[in-house]
């Protein structure tokens, strides 16, 4: 993205999805740079070296909106901090005039809430995370969209974690109804032996 706000008018400059199957195999991808349509700030620059000229000939996010959405339809999205991806492309599909992911089926866990019940006393970001699980991340040296969806095929841990948390609708964190850093209170607990089980 072009900053840290879609409310105040950051945008998305790249997008990208990997389709699992049910045992977490990757099936396919999707991936585009977008034109935002605005200028790029210095911080989101330093993060993930997209520069304003790589972007000018990118097709802008209503261009590519109609095969995310055909990409996409009915899924269930596993997002790192599930908050900050849905709140940008509803955005963007808003302005383009698409329906949002809700609208297209679209159900989301966030593995940075997960991650944070599962692993307490640890860092959460996913390169921690690799790190922690002793996966070889040397291929990412800047944040990229389609890198970042492709690293949540290799954490071993979130498999059986993804799995508990398909239980009731209460046991899960909504990422589009905004889930707070620790999750449903009293939970953390209860959601980690119930994975020990599933392991």
């Amino acid at each position: 993205t072009t900053g840290l706000y879609w409310r105040s008018g950051d945008r998305v400059c790249e997008i990208g999805a990997v389709r699992l199957d049910e045992d977490f195999r990757p099936v396919a991808r999707f991936h585009s740079y977008v034109n935002p349509q605005r200028p790029m700030s210095e911080g989101a620059y330093r993060v993930h070296g997209l520069s304003d000229a790589f972007l000018a000939e990118a097709p802008v996010f209503a261009d590519i909106a109609a095969d995310f959405l055909a990409f996409t339809q009915g899924a269930e999205l596993i997002a790192h901090n599930a908050v900050f991806d849905v709140g940008f492309v509803n955005n963007e599909l808003s302005i383009a005039g698409f329906p949002s992911l809700e609208e297209n089926g679209c159900t989301a866990l966030c593995t940075l809430t997960l991650s944070r019940m599962l692993y307490p006393g640890i860092r959460h970001s996913l390169t921690d995370l690799c790190r922690y699980f002793g996966i070889d991340d040397s291929r990412r040296v800047k944040h990229g969209a389609l890198l970042d969806a492709a690293r949540k095929e290799l954490v071993p841990g979130f498999p059986a974690g993804i799995t508990c948390f398909r239980g009731p609708p209460s046991w899960r964190p909504d990422a589009f109804a905004g889930p707070s850093r620790r999750g449903p209170r009293g939970r953390g607990r209860e959601w980690r032996r119930r994975c020990r089980e599933e392991e």
